[in-house]
């Protein structure tokens, strides 16, 4: 329809704002057609006409739109800042910086103008030039949350979080219902380590941004690192009602399987990992999660067989992927296949050297072997990377009890049992079992108490029945040991 008059072009242009704002694209672009037939050099119209076909992602359309603005209105520093927004995201950086320096000249100092250019240089993960033009940025509007929190985000990326945290802590008192920011300041501290104070800033982030979906995901991972894995299925599963993209529904998936398996809804996981795989066949991850599903002692479906398969599946894809390469050795040491898992340890330490738990796995493949001073090296190597580990202690001190140094066993044990804040029931077995090399059968039997008062495992039974008989209680001995078998016998049937 050819438009008669300028009130006519005036309803026809505002007719095309209103299609772009209610995101109608392909309505506006056919308005603002109009509009240009009408009057062939409308700088506004052809600008529109191009932000509607960049959104529509017809990027050489929308191109050829924002260089015609610049034909026409050479001087205006917009135009080109928008041609420089978009050959960014085109990946035409040169022409972009070129772009984004002429509206500069032009203009002189702008905000958004600096900021779009440190976005640009962020994709290029030149993050000290995008710092320099936030800060150019908030020289002249110094209140900005957004432009806080986006250094924020550079610095985290350059590795400074005490920086960062301060910048999105300032934004969030400038701005403190912006729910973007509270999102990101929440991954920041789920970086940290800092999951309580995350799932704070995460669970009110959805409250204010409810259509965040990816929101939605932190919260679960956060809520399945305190502890609240039911809750976490239920964020994970909120974040699927709000999403529509294959790629992240199988992350989603892969999450709310993680969350599940905890709590022992061991079907409800694999159906998860399944549905990850479904959509995206080609991430490592995704076999991993379900590896350890399989492998899992709680998991009534429990199958070596398909753990390996899934973490094979997952080297297959990622021949680097350690996380899988030590599962495997795990499980070879299970299946008491002990070279083939030391080869494999060996492969692990070949791609990175710093991984302690292909250091323990090696230890582990060394005690199968007799070899007692190069399991304990192995363990010292695992416990250089990783001081806080109780199972690594543990681990070296059966080693050193079986080369004949109970002291340093039971030194730690003890220390296995400090770090476990007192949970660890084979530590205090194993110490039981050092003491009474000692000639400390009492010591031993407190040791066992506590242990079978964690777990009533048939081996405790078993270990405090042998400190008994050497203290003439042969008796106590005999019931203990009636114990044991009774256990083992139960284990026996709920194995069948």
């Amino acid at each position: 329809m050819a438009i008669n008059s300028e009130d006519q072009f005036e309803e026809i242009f505002e007719q095309g704002l209103d299609c772009l704002e209610s995101e109608d694209y392909d309505k506006a672009i056919a308005l603002f057609n109009q509009c240009i037939e009408h009057k062939s050099e409308d700088v506004e119209s052809f600008g529109n006409r191009a932000i509607a076909y960049a959104l529509s992602e017809k990027f050489e359309d929308a191109l050829a739109d924002f260089s015609k603005v610049i034909e026409l209105a050479p001087d205006d520093p917009a135009g080109w800042a928008n041609r420089a927004n978009l050959l960014g995201d085109l990946d035409r950086f040169d022409e972009a910086f070129s772009d984004f320096e002429k509206s500069l000249q032009l203009g002189g100092p702008n905000s958004e103008v600096y900021a779009n250019r440190a976005m640009t240089y962020a994709t290029l993960e030149d993050y000290s030039a995008g710092i320099a033009d936030i800060e150019r940025a908030l020289e002249i509007d110094p209140k900005s949350s957004y432009l806080l929190s986006l250094r924020a985000e550079m610095l985290q990326e350059l590795g400074d979080p005490k920086k960062a945290m301060e910048d999105f802590d300032l934004a969030h008192e400038l701005d403190p219902d912006n729910g973007h920011i509270l999102y990101q300041r929440g991954l920041l501290k789920l970086d940290e380590d800092m999951d309580e104070e995350a799932l704070k800033d995460l669970v009110k982030a959805t409250e204010l941004a409810p259509l965040h979906t990816q929101a939605y995901d932190a919260r679960g991972i956060a809520q399945h690192r305190c502890g609240l894995f039911n809750e976490a299925v239920e964020s994970h599963t909120e974040a699927l009602e709000r999403t529509d993209t294959d790629e992240f529904k199988a992350v989603l998936y892969s999450n709310r399987g993680l969350a599940r398996r905890p709590v022992g809804d061991f079907a409800g996981a694999m159906e998860d990992f399944n549905r990850a795989i479904e959509l995206n066949g080609q991430n490592a991850l995704f076999y991993y999660n379900r590896g350890l599903c399989w492998s899992d002692e709680d998991n009534p479906a429990m199958d070596y067989g398909e753990a390996l398969d899934d973490h094979s599946r997952a080297l297959e894809l990622n021949p680097d992927y350690t996380d899988s390469a030590i599962e495997i050795g795990l499980l070879l040491v299970a299946a008491g296949e002990i070279e083939e898992a030391k080869e494999c340890f060996q492969t692990c330490l070949l791609v990175d050297e710093e991984l302690d738990e292909a250091h323990s796995g090696l230890g582990s493949c060394f005690m199968e072997m007799g070899d007692y001073s190069n399991a304990i090296a192995s363990f010292n190597a695992a416990l250089r990377l990783h001081p806080e580990s109780p199972d690594y202690f543990n681990s070296r001190g059966i080693a050193r009890q079986l080369l004949g140094d109970n002291e340093g066993a039971i030194l730690d044990h003890t220390k296995a049992i400090e770090l476990s804040e007192g949970k660890m029931s084979s530590a205090f077995s194993n110490r039981g079992i050092a003491k009474r090399a000692t000639g400390d059968p009492k010591g031993a039997i407190e040791d066992y108490n506590i242990a079978i008062e964690l777990e009533p495992d048939p081996t405790y039974f078993g270990n405090r029945a042998n400190s008994w008989e050497e203290l003439g209680e042969g008796e106590k001995a005999a019931e203990d040991r009636a114990k044991s078998d009774d256990l083992d016998e139960d284990d026996f049937n709920e194995s069948e």
